[in-house]
């Protein structure tokens, strides 16, 4: 088989594995050789949360210590999924020591959770080609943002320094996701996911959509995917080959 590039090349493989959202994979198969139902099964997917994502570092700090902080506004699960259900959405904080340049810095990413209706008005727009008032809004989040991590580490606010931010917008553009999701699909009970070998041959699902969200379920739905390929016995002896 062989796939058209939009850059005009063409790529043969006997096998193709989609790793991309469940929405572009029906965007590419041939919709003559798809049924209603599989159609209306992706169609029918929930985006997962989103988020404005805050990227700083951490300058002057005697005692930085790396760890997870989750700041709620309140006890209202519920609330918090649903746009404008809080005032302050809840916000995470994960905090690290890495090392550049031969220096240890001290690196803080802040994550505070994002719906597509807040950046809707800007929908039509692309990364490098935002209107004044995105940039106005990306200010603003940004300024909150900092403002409630430095009510809980106050002792960082001279040193820290915001080096970029991202919308669900950004997420979308970069990572090719049709709603700016952070883990593809929402994953429900009794939902069907697009996973495995897809209805026409050799083509294949997996990615973080297919069986669990995020780093882990893209990566245990790459080994099942693997297995599947190469057979059990091939797959069990590559493995253990390499943990001998």
């Amino acid at each position: 088989m062989s796939f058209g590039l939009n850059n005009g090349e063409r790529v043969a493989a006997d096998n193709c594995i989609f790793t991309i959202h469940p929405r572009h994979v029906l965007e590419i198969l041939p919709k003559e050789h798809l049924s209603k139902a599989f159609v209306d099964r992706i169609e029918a997917f929930e985006p997962s949360v989103g988020f404005f994502s805050l990227y700083a570092t951490v300058e002057g700090v005697p005692e930085f210590k790396p760890g997870i902080v989750s700041l709620y506004p309140g006890s209202d699960v519920d609330a918090m999924f649903i746009p404008g259900g809080t005032a302050d959405p809840a916000l995470v904080v994960m905090k690290n020591s890495e090392q550049a340049g031969g220096r240890t810095v001290n690196v803080l990413n802040a994550f505070e959770l994002s719906f597509p209706e807040d950046v809707s008005a800007w929908a039509g727009s692309t990364t490098g080609n935002r209107p004044k008032e995105y940039q106005e809004y990306k200010r603003r989040r940004i300024e909150r943002i900092k403002q409630r991590v430095l009510a809980v580490f106050p002792e960082y606010e001279p040193g820290l320094k915001v080096l970029a931010a991202a919308s669900m917008l950004t997420l979308r553009d970069y990572l090719h996701t049709p709603d700016g999701c952070a883990y593809g699909i929402k994953q429900k009970l009794g939902q069907f996911n697009l996973f495995g070998k897809l209805p026409l041959r050799n083509l294949y699902a997996a990615g973080q959509s297919a069986v669990l969200p995020g780093l882990v379920g893209a990566m245990l739905s790459s080994f099942i995917i693997a297995r599947s390929l190469t057979g059990k016995e091939t797959y069990t002896e590559f493995i253990n080959s390499r943990l001998s």
